[in-house]
């Protein structure tokens, strides 16, 4: 291997100036292949798949009970404000996020209790009554069904049906003379006991009448981070401006599509945090070891040539790569360097480059293969996330050797300073 480095670098010493040249235009391209790579920010992606099989993320993402944000309107307690007012409140964040600024973000809003749906869920009871019934019931309907029960029943039904309440309660009667499904109703109503709530005009309170239920559902899934962080900005100052109309009331949201932006922008925030720390620490003790602001140039240009080397391929195979795993990819910077450290270092204890190239090519060839299969690796994983870090880092990796062994030698040099 160090043959053909070091022929590599004997043919480009001839044609020194357009080899920069074309390292430029290089480097253009892979910044303009770079750039159409979109990062996704889904923490989601570090489910695993299954072959044959739905894997999780995908069932995930699928589950649109998840996906409904639930908006909670409450009155504090030393505020003045009545039901009236928190109704007035929760109408005007409901208009506008059915107005223009939200229609492309909202699938539907629920404000107001649909009376409806409980006369659906009757009507269901009693259209499929046979599957609802067990052994005891079928018992006690045997009695019901006598001439005697019949009689008492319908004299029952018909004298209730002319008293004041007949109007509210004829469709039952109609459906259900003999009372048959009444069981099933009441074990449903014995199911909402422990719900202390109360309807002021068609609204849902709590049992004190403090706080309004609102509920939103989302156009986009979850996992759309893009969109609903959108859809959390308008939230953020649909809030702030009702703070200020409405002295007292405090708007509270929560709900899987907005836990999954916090959660991205958190990962974001901290991915950046670590990098720019990791990369003032290595600034700090290059400089110390070296202190020659060219020297330390030299050695990150390899890694940072590695990185874009890296997503302009990417580009060429994938339209999307996960943010996460790039920035967790960020942490091979600290190999990558490895590489340029030893060949800036060497090349102060060589009288040559040819004589550098001699001595560490094949090192740092076979080094560097041992590395690149260990990322790679992770290709083999169930792990969207985790292969695309493995992807990223083991092409990184191959930038970043082939920038230091075929572009780095001759931006060097030799000995006490001299350039060859």
């Amino acid at each position: 291997s160090s043959r053909f480095f070091i022929s590599i670098y004997h043919s480009l010493s001839k044609v020194r100036p357009i080899m920069y040249l074309f390292l430029i235009l290089l480097v253009a391209i892979l910044a303009y292949l770079s750039s159409t790579v979109s990062f996704v920010e889904d923490p989601s992606r570090f489910f695993p798949k299954e072959n044959g099989k739905s894997n999780t993320a995908e069932l995930f993402s699928r589950i649109r009970v998840k996906d409904k944000i639930i908006v909670l309107f409450t009155n504090k307690s030393d505020s003045s404000l009545d039901c009236r007012s928190i109704i007035g409140a929760a109408t005007k964040f409901d208009s506008v996020l059915l107005s223009s600024r939200g229609n492309n973000l909202i699938k539907a809003t629920h404000l107001k209790v649909d009376r409806s749906k409980s006369s659906e869920i009757t009507d269901y009871i009693y259209n499929n009554l046979p599957i609802f019934l067990e052994e005891n019931d079928y018992r006690r309907i045997d009695s019901l069904i006598s001439t005697d029960s019949v009689r008492l029943f319908l004299s029952k039904g018909m004298a209730s049906l002319l008293s004041p309440a007949g109007s509210a309660i004829s469709s039952y009667f109609s459906k259900d003379p003999l009372g048959m499904a009444t069981p099933l109703l009441a074990s449903l109503r014995e199911l909402q006991s422990g719900m202390q709530y109360n309807i002021v005009d068609d609204h849902l309170f709590s049992a004190d009448n403090s706080t309004l239920l609102y509920i939103v559902d989302p156009l986009s899934s979850s996992n759309d981070i893009k969109r609903n962080g959108e859809l959390l900005d308008l939230f953020d100052s649909l809030k702030v401006s009702l703070n200020e109309q409405y002295s007292g009331l405090e708007v509270e949201y929560m709900g899987a599509p907005f836990a999954t932006v916090y959660n991205a922008r958190q990962i974001k925030a901290d991915t950046w945090v670590t990098m720019t720390i990791a990369m003032l620490l290595i600034i700090i003790v290059l400089w110390l070891a070296f202190r020659r602001f060219r020297d330390i140039l030299l050695l990150l240009l390899p890694a940072l040539f590695g990185a874009l080397f890296s997503l302009a391929i990417i580009s060429l195979f994938k339209d999307s790569v996960s943010a996460i795993a790039v920035g967790a990819g960020a942490t091979v910077m600290g190999i990558a360097l490895s590489y340029s450290i030893h060949i800036v270092s060497h090349m102060k204890h060589v009288n040559n480059v040819e004589q550098m190239l001699e001595e560490l090519s094949y090192p740092l060839t076979i080094g560097s293969f041992t590395t690149i299969g260990a990322f790679a690796g992770l290709l083999y994983t169930n792990s969207s996330l985790l292969q695309d870090f493995g992807l990223f880092s083991s092409i990184a990796l191959v930038g970043t050797t082939l920038f230091s062994l075929i572009f780095l030698p001759h931006m060097l040099r030799v000995g006490n300073g001299t350039e060859r």
